[in-house]
């Protein structure tokens, strides 16, 4: 009897014990893996946005190569699978460049007049009876290619015909931005300077309004960052603090905003001067490299220049980068403690059963 209530002990502390490592091993997996995991699910939009900066260098190295074809087919993809992206008015603007590069005379340097080209695929694009989202966003973009200006007609469309659809907010800021700035209708009676500036000051107000309104918008990173700007041309000296503010958010919330925040910080070494301290890995010069990659003009030769520069930058960043161990550490060492722990219940069990046989 005495032997059954021992061997009833030994097997009760066992159970604890086992219970207590699975509770260690549980916590300290927590503990360590939780970082791991938590960066994981942080770093999906990053990955995302990550993958249509990359599609977007292949795309205009295909352009810049000559590859009309395939760089308009990328293009199409960047907006059509990554429309709420960050920098989508980007990528849009890459598409249309791809839209005109199809045409033999534009490749050639005509821009004035319309190449019959292009103006025969835009009425054949207006004709089309069953217009997709792509076509009436490639509308409101190419429609008045000679003016240079967005087709209101057709940014409407989209709010009228695609009220729910995720270039909601572009068309409807597009249209605000149309509205607000004609320079060629308003204040005509100021001097060019003080209309420019009467201009920028309607477009920073129109910008506050609309990130006010859309607080959660994928636009929020181009509008905040632009509205900085409209501050600071508007001749308004009051609003310099708030373009800093402004410039310093988009840093803070959009740090996958590569273009934005390139901006952003040009901005804040204007309006800083030698107060403004450089960001740790970024430099006047690489920002220089960005913004020119990203706002090409409709031009090859620019496209090859500033393509194979945006490159030699980013080679030269990954090599100057070190590992980061830390992420590694964490995996390794979670690994390690359940292994530990997964021996120590092994080592209980086995030293029960050798107390339990010696008990018999």
């Amino acid at each position: 009897m005495r032997q059954c209530e021992e061997e009833y002990t030994m097997k009760k502390k066992m159970f604890i014990q086992i219970c207590i490592a699975f509770g260690l091993t549980w916590v300290l997996t927590c503990e360590f893996a939780f970082p791991v995991q938590t960066f994981a699910q942080g770093q999906y939009d990053q990955n995302k946005s990550n993958e249509s900066k990359r599609l977007f260098l292949e795309a205009n190295i295909a352009l810049s190569e000559k590859r009309y074809d395939n760089a308009h087919e990328m293009a199409e993809k960047l907006i059509t699978d990554y429309a709420g992206d960050y920098q989508v008015d980007l990528y849009l603007q890459l598409y249309v460049h791809t839209f005109y590069f199809l045409d033999e005379d534009f490749q050639k340097g005509m821009l004035r007049p319309t190449p019959p080209g292009i103006q025969k695929r835009i009425e054949q694009l207006k004709s089309k009876q069953d217009k997709t989202l792509i076509d009436f966003v490639t509308l409101s973009c190419v429609a008045d290619f000679e003016s240079g200006n967005f087709s209101t007609e057709y940014l409407q469309e989209i709010l009228d015909k695609f009220p729910v659809s995720v270039w909601r907010d572009w068309a409807e800021w597009m249209l605000i931005q149309e509205t607000e700035y004609r320079p060629r209708e308003k204040y005509q009676d100021k001097s060019p300077e003080e209309r420019s500036k009467l201009l920028m000051r309607d477009l920073y107000y129109a910008g506050k309004k609309f990130i006010n309104e859309h607080p959660d918008s994928y636009m929020l990173p181009r509008l905040i960052k632009a509205t900085a700007d409209w501050a600071c041309s508007s001749g308004d000296t009051t609003t310099r603090e708030e373009s800093i503010q402004m410039c310093h958010r988009v840093l803070k919330d959009y740090p996958n905003a590569e273009y934005h925040c390139a901006r952003s910080r040009q901005i804040l070494r204007v309006l800083l001067g030698k107060e403004y301290k450089e960001s740790v890995g970024c430099t006047a010069e690489q920002d220089h490299l960005i913004t020119l990659f990203y706002c090409q003009r409709p031009e090859i030769s620019e496209y090859k220049k500033n393509t194979v520069n945006y490159v030699q930058m980013i080679e030269q960043v990954r090599a100057d980068t070190k590992p980061d161990l830390p992420k590694l550490y964490y995996v390794l060492v979670t690994l390690a403690v359940a292994i530990a722990i997964a021996v120590l219940i092994f080592l209980l069990k086995k030293s029960a059963n050798i107390h339990v046989n010696r008990l018999g």
